[in-house]
Parts: C-alpha cells; structure tokens; sequence
C-alpha cells in the first residue's frame, strides 16, 4: 500500500482481514481470503483453511457470547481473559523496552558518570540515542 496516500493505505488492509469479513457475514469472502493467504495454488476448499476459518468462527462465537463488553472487565478475570491478556501485554512491552537500545540510551550517560568513566557532558555526547 505504498503508493496510496491517506486513510486508505491503513484501511485497505484492515477490511480484508478474514475475521472482520466473517464477522460481517461475508463467509464466502473470507474463505477466499483466507485462501489467498495461505500461499499461491491454495483452494478454499483445502482443510487448512477451512479450519481457520472454523477457528475465527468459534474466536467470534466467543466473543459475541460475553458482549456487551465493559472497561471493568480489565479488573477481573472473565471468560474472555482480557485481565490476563492485558497483564501479559504490559508485560511484553516492559520486557521489549528494557532488553532493547532502549535501555543503553536511556542508562548510558548514567553508566559512564557513576562507574567514573568520564564527566557527564562528555558521557551524554557518546549517548547512542
């Protein structure tokens, strides 16, 4: 989607998403989808794609099974999990943000200056970020 501009370069691939047509009611289209992505040669009727598209119909059937959904289900841990998912989504970005660059351009100056390696000005010009 490079070569468009505008919303459209982030909505095109949204709306060809198999569990948003799915959950449309467009079956058809999503096993066509589904297919297509799969790989080249890949029939709609192959058994891989009918049991991901099983798979999102029983993920849907889920969900729609729990709604309306409400903020405080954060706090406690429901059928759908969603504390447990959101605990483990703060999780891995804290974890991503602290064994990254993040953690040299953040603690560097601060490394240098306290093992008195070199002054603080000199330290801070080093910083890699």
């Amino acid at each position: 989607m490079s070569y468009t501009t505008g919303p459209s370069q982030w909505r095109a691939p949204i709306a060809s998403q198999g569990a948003i047509v799915i959950a449309d009611g467009k079956h058809e289209q999503a096993i066509d989808i589904l297919a297509r992505l799969k790989g080249k040669g890949i029939q709609p009727s192959d058994s891989a794609v009918i049991r991901q598209k099983k798979s999102i119909d029983n993920a849907l059937a889920l969900e729609e099974a729990d709604r309306p959904w409400r903020f405080s289900e954060i706090f406690k841990n429901g059928s759908l999990k969603i504390r447990r998912r959101l605990i483990l989504a703060i999780w891995l970005q804290a974890m991503q943000q602290l064994s990254g660059i993040n953690i040299l351009v953040c603690y560097f100056p601060h490394t240098l200056t306290t093992d008195h390696v070199m002054d603080f000005e000199t330290s801070f010009k080093l910083e890699p970020g």
